[in-house]
């Protein structure tokens, strides 16, 4: 899988492992498509720790997408469901 997160479930925070270093950019939903957080924008990474303790108990969405995507191609992106306990 190129977006592995972990642990999940998590309480208060999670570790997003991407399979190459690129320039990402990373959001959280919630079920309803609502973006709850931005957790990083056009940032070089390959894992990424991030918090969550502000977000309630429920399943959760991260969208990456790769920035670095030449512009007359279409961008990639990777998703991965998430549980806060």
């Amino acid at each position: 899988s190129v977006l592995n997160v972990y642990p999940n479930p998590a309480y208060d925070f999670c570790i997003m492992q991407l399979a190459s270093m690129k320039f990402y950019d990373a959001d959280i939903f919630d079920v309803t498509g609502r973006k709850v957080k931005a957790i990083f924008a056009n940032q070089l990474i390959s894992t990424y720790r991030f918090d969550i303790t502000h977000l309630s108990p429920g399943v959760y969405f991260i969208k990456v997408a790769e920035t670095n995507a030449r512009p007359q191609e279409e961008g990639k992106y990777y998703f991965a469901k998430l549980i806060k306990q």
